[in-house]
């Protein structure tokens, strides 16, 4: 039974639901395009329909060779080959005449997901107009959390090219010298990580010296890394969060480096983070909340958890931030089979940042953290 299958048995009043967001229909068919919809009819609602069929990949002219010939081999959740409709100027018409049956005798409830806008409801509510449609809520996005074998083998080439390019310190150490741009490290890492196009980034690459380092999301600048800048001591921080996609699953991962000597303030905020980091991770337990875990980092850092200005971390798939994450609205648990990050940081204003970010699986054993590379101090 796939996915959709059970989900219109547990939700028989949904007589069908329309696939918008591009990720969502790569997961159920293996499709990628700029432009393509799904829509999977319940069994029972296709069977009174004039065509039969119970899922439809919807996309124009561009993507239509790709559409007619997906690989039942490579569907990620392992169920949806959708027929081809084009999306043309007689698209209104063939859509129509597929649910023919249905529209004429009943009115009908039609699933959309809630990011869709209001021009995309509009637009399904004018065709049929005698549907009703019916917001979800993260329906797709809850089952792509749990990553089957196939997806962990991604996600694992993923996290395995981030551990390859971090393991070069000699790569590190040309690159991380006095006078280089933030840009240019950026640039310099982002073509290594490529391995001369094998992968994608998961998003840009984030470089950050001294005290660019306290902004969390920090854009690459024309910054200069400096060997000797006061009041630091005798030399100034990096750090470095970045990402690749292998077949399209992301990896994420942060470290961090000193050019010179560390100052006493800032070895004693890296030991204090690296060690809650340790501590925190082991409590990504199956059937644990999320936040609880998080509580428990905020709680070990002790002074410093006032300088810990985000959430402890986030889902890691095929986009770079999904389910689950740490929200007090939803009250997530670990369940296996999720790839999340731990991801402490402390900031401390126009002077350093220092975060230590690490992709970890979900299994019944406990955690099992997919990013080898030492997370100590790499001091240059």
């Amino acid at each position: 039974m796939n996915k959709f299958e059970k989900f219109f048995r547990e939700n028989p009043e949904i007589d069908a639901f329309l696939v918008l967001e591009k990720e969502n229909v790569f997961y159920l068919t293996g499709f990628r395009g700029s432009f393509g919809y799904l829509l999977v009819l319940n069994p029972s609602f296709a069977k009174a329909s004039e065509d039969r069929d119970e899922s439809f990949l919807i996309t124009d002219s561009r993507y239509a060779e790709v559409a007619e010939n997906l690989n039942p081999l490579s569907l990620l959740s392992g169920g949806i080959k959708p027929k081809f409709i084009l999306f043309d100027k007689n698209f209104e018409e063939k859509i129509k005449e597929i649910l023919k049956q249905v529209q004429n005798n009943k009115s009908w409830a039609l699933a959309m997901e809630n990011s869709a806008s209001l021009a995309q409801k509009d637009y399904w509510q004018k065709i049929f107009p005698q549907a009703k449609i019916i917001a979800t809520d993260k329906i797709i996005e809850n089952w792509r959390a749990i990553k089957n074998a196939n997806e962990l083998q991604k996600i694992r080439q993923a996290c395995l090219r981030l551990d390859k390019v971090f393991a070069d310190k000699e790569f590190f150490r040309g690159i991380l010298r006095e006078g280089v741009t933030e840009k240019e490290v950026a640039f310099e890492l982002e073509m290594k990580l490529r391995d001369h196009g094998k992968y994608k980034l998961s998003f840009p690459v984030i470089v950050a010296f001294g005290e660019n380092s306290a902004i969390p999301h920090h854009k690459p600048s024309d910054r200069q890394l400096k060997s000797r800048c006061a009041p630091q001591g005798g030399g100034e921080n990096i750090l470095i969060d970045c990402g690749v996609k292998f077949e399209n699953y992301c990896s994420d991962m942060t470290r961090n480096f000193f050019l010179g000597e560390p100052s006493k303030e800032y070895l004693e905020a890296f030991e204090t983070l690296l060690a809650v980091q340790k501590k925190t991770a082991k409590n990504f337990q199956i059937g644990k909340k999320l936040l609880d875990a998080e509580a428990f980092c905020r709680k070990e850092l002790g002074n410093f958890a006032g300088f810990f200005t985000h959430s402890l971390g986030h889902g890691v798939g095929l986009d770079i931030h999904e389910l689950p994450n740490f929200s007090p609205k939803e009250q997530a648990v670990f369940t296996a089979g999720q790839v999340v990050t731990c991801e402490p940081g402390l900031y401390f204003p126009r002077k350093f940042g220092i975060r230590i970010e690490d992709q970890i699986l979900i299994t019944k054993d406990g955690p099992e953290i997919l990013t080898k590379t030492p997370k100590e101090l790499m001091i240059l």
